[in-house]
């Protein structure tokens, strides 16, 4: 007998869902920018980049670098760099053109508070569920939809695979 599992919030003032709030507070003024950081001296089949917030980047920057020279170890090539604003698409497309010049790159760990895709989808329970959508930067040949015109995206159509082209992790560092 399993229980089941559903997000349950308190009600708050002017917050329709847990992606209105988290939206609201992860905003991202300004044009996207890029700046390479940092790109490993030694070349391997397995490249992987670090995208890292600008405004994050120095502080914690002694732990980039321990955690560059951890993957160098079990055989990555690093690049190190640091974003500027920008919406999710500008960052879809920084990952694309990756990918598609790069034969060797296998992902990206996105660190602090950058571009959020979100979905939507209509929940059993409780109308509309949103949340941030990872896969967004992961399956960079699928299509997305937003058929609402609401900025959320609600319909994605892949390529057919049954997995996404690459790999995309985020850690944020948003604190409350």
């Amino acid at each position: 007998n399993d229980p089941t599992v559903s997000w349950f919030q308190p009600p708050q003032a002017g917050m329709s869902s847990p992606g209105q709030e988290f939206s609201q507070t992860y905003s991202l003024p300004g044009a996207f920018s890029t700046s390479e950081i940092y790109k490993s001296s030694s070349v391997t089949n397995n490249n992987i980049i670090l995208i890292v917030n600008s405004s994050l980047r120095s502080s914690i920057q002694a732990s980039l670098d321990t955690y560059i020279k951890d993957l160098e170890k079990d055989g990555y090539s690093v690049t190190l760099t640091a974003v500027n604003g920008g919406k999710p698409e500008d960052l879809r497309k920084y990952l694309q053109g990756k990918y598609s010049s790069d034969p060797n790159f296998k992902g990206a760990v996105l660190i602090g508070d950058l571009p959020v895709s979100w979905f939507e989808m209509k929940d059993d329970f409780y109308g509309y569920s949103t949340f941030p959508i990872d896969l967004y930067y992961m399956d960079l040949n699928g299509a997305w939809l937003d058929a609402n015109g609401n900025g959320k995206f609600d319909a994605h159509v892949s390529d057919g695979k049954e997995q996404p082209e690459k790999c995309a992790h985020e850690w944020s560092t948003h604190s409350t």
